[in-house]
């Protein structure tokens, strides 16, 4: 009877401790886990992914200033002297295309640039007879800190 007495009580601790525990560590992260401490590079990423892969023939030129307006250096000066041709081409197309990311990672970081890689999926559809076609994309970004922004400096299709 003793020893009954003796493993209730230890589990009743074991319990009481466990809840503690875990109260403790939610109450650190009400909203759950930390966040990841180069989580604004992540988004930064995600973003510019979504803008590069969702570009369609009645919106184009909101699509060529949104991706313009996050770029920065080399990418931004390769883009900016395609911009027109880009355009020319989805609108001649007739291209619909809506992009969503499927995973995000950071590859290398610092306070002021980040490497994120980045996979997506695109639905395409255009006059060449395309209807909801699925695309992958492997993409690496180099990603700079430009004052209160994170501006996308190169952009490289991975295999």
């Amino acid at each position: 009877m003793r020893a009954t007495v003796t493993i209730v009580s230890l589990a009743a601790m074991a319990v009481a401790l466990s809840a503690t525990v875990t109260v403790a560590v939610l109450g650190q992260h009400p909203d759950g886990p930390a966040p990841s401490p180069h989580e604004d590079y992540l988004q930064a990423a995600r973003q510019v992914v979504l803008d590069l892969t969702t570009v369609s023939a009645a919106t184009v030129d909101e699509d060529v200033e949104r991706i313009s307006s996050a770029a920065t250096g080399s990418f931004a000066a390769e883009f900016g002297s395609r911009a027109e041709d880009f355009a020319a081409v989805v609108r001649e197309a007739a291209v619909d295309a809506t992009g969503s990311v499927t995973e995000a990672g950071v590859e290398t970081a610092n306070d002021d640039t980040a490497t994120v890689l980045v996979a997506a999926t695109s639905t395409v559809t255009n006059a060449s007879g395309a209807v909801a076609e699925p695309r992958t994309w492997r993409m690496r970004l180099g990603l700079v800190r430009e004052d209160d922004r994170i501006a996308v400096a190169s952009v490289e299709f991975v295999p």
